[in-house]
């Protein structure tokens, strides 16, 4: 039977200030996507805003209800 390797207390440590050091890294990059993200999407949203309506609200309404058949 193989044997189980021990672990230390002190290389327990180690691996959980490596885990929290990854963890912070991630949440960080968690939070920059989502600014990236934000900024992205209200880019997109002030665009749609800016073209003009291709199309009557009725025009709209009418085509929607053909996609929900």
């Amino acid at each position: 039977m193989a044997e189980t390797a021990l672990v230390e207390p002190s290389d327990r440590r180690v691996a959980s200030r490596a885990a929290d050091r990854w963890h912070d890294d991630a949440a960080g990059r968690r939070r920059a996507m989502r600014r990236h993200l934000d900024r992205l999407l209200s880019a997109i949203e002030n665009r749609i805003q800016a073209l003009p309506e291709k199309v009557t609200p009725a025009e709209a309404r009418s085509m929607r209800a053909d996609l929900d058949r």
